[in-house]
């Protein structure tokens, strides 16, 4: 994150009053808590002063993110509870306290202990803890990791194992899957399948045979997922589960910080962004749909002379900041 993007932003301290704004001008209402990076100092900070000035400002972000949400500002999600609901581990901890089936797991970077679960339970997927892309300097193309098939065979290695911790399931023999994205109060199920049998669904949401459309939650599996979001602090989320042969229904992850614009691109009845945005206009999980949701659609939006201007500019500061984007010269291929 830029210091630049937080030099306006105060705390005031007026006897009991306590008061969060924005360049002087306001009060923050609401803050979108995604991603955040690593500091990033102007040049103009003396090689002998990066430390002291990168410790300031990592002290006055801490405050802001512990002392707003308690001021009457909105995140989506609040600090505290956001970054403990990045941990994967936690995630499949809190998702089987609330009821929810999960499939065997191991998560370790020891190549006799994954070895010994993957001949204990066949055949594994394997996941990394966040998405991650290397970008081809030269010619753009990408590669990202997605959850992958993993067996015996790939395990000889020990360095390539001991390198990175990663985390590894039994696979699940998927019928279907489910990814409910949770705005406030509402909750929008997609049921997502392919004839290829994908392993990760983002290998297969933009193609051919891929079948995507809502559906309606069972009553009881509406009630684990107000559930988890409730034990997990969060009002935003999206959440990946998946269903066997036998209709059994897995959680895999929740994504706090998740996109959702790409459910609405392929399932355009869904008002994820009307929702969206009014949760964050409002600033509360029973939030009111503020305007009829065609006038705040992504389609209506991608016709707005806004969304061109942004995206002309995001064409070519895309990813450069980005802590999960990694750009390959030549000889690094």
């Amino acid at each position: 994150m830029s210091v630049a993007e937080m030099t306006g932003v105060s705390l005031i301290f007026d006897g009991e009053a306590v008061e969060v704004s924005a360049a002087g001008s306001r009060r923050i209402d609401s803050v979108w808590f995604r991603r955040p990076g690593e500091i990033t100092l102007p040049h103009s900070v003396a090689e002998s002063d990066i430390k002291f000035v990168e410790a300031q400002w990592r002290q006055h972000i801490h405050g802001v993110c512990s002392v707003s949400p308690r001021v009457n500002t909105f995140w989506v999600n609040s600090p505290k509870e956001a970054m403990a609901a990045e941990s994967k581990a936690y995630q499949l901890l809190i998702a089987s306290k609330v009821g929810f089936s999960i499939p065997r797991t191991i998560i370790s970077c020891d190549p006799a202990e994954i070895r010994k679960f993957v001949g204990a339970n066949g055949a594994c997927v394997f996941k990394s803890f966040s998405p991650f892309a290397w970008v081809d300097s030269a010619c753009g193309s990408r590669r990202i990791t997605v959850a992958q098939e993993v067996d015996a065979s790939m395990l000889s290695d020990d360095r390539a194992i001991e390198v990175a911790p990663g985390i590894y399931q039994k696979k699940i023999s998927k019928r279907y899957e489910l990814r409910v994205t949770v705005i406030g109060r509402r909750q929008f199920a997609v049921r997502m399948s392919s004839k290829s049998g994908h392993v990760d669904w983002r290998g297969a949401i933009y193609e051919t045979d891929s079948d995507i459309r809502s559906i309606s939650l069972s009553v009881a599996l509406s009630k684990k997922i107000s559930d988890l979001m409730a034990e997990l602090g969060l009002v935003y989320g999206a959440i990946d589960l998946g269903v066997d042969e036998n209709g059994d229904v897995y959680f895999f992850e929740i994504n706090q910080g998740g996109q959702f614009l790409h459910i609405e691109e392929c399932v355009p009845e869904l008002p994820l962004l009307a929702c969206f945005t009014s949760l964050f206009v409002q600033g509360r999980p029973d939030y009111e749909i503020i305007a009829p949701p065609s006038m705040m659609s992504l389609a209506a939006y991608r016709g707005d002379d806004c969304y061109l201007d942004w995206r002309s500019e995001f064409e070519v500061s895309e990813g450069r900041d980005s802590p999960y984007v990694s750009y390959l010269s030549s000889h690094n291929e």
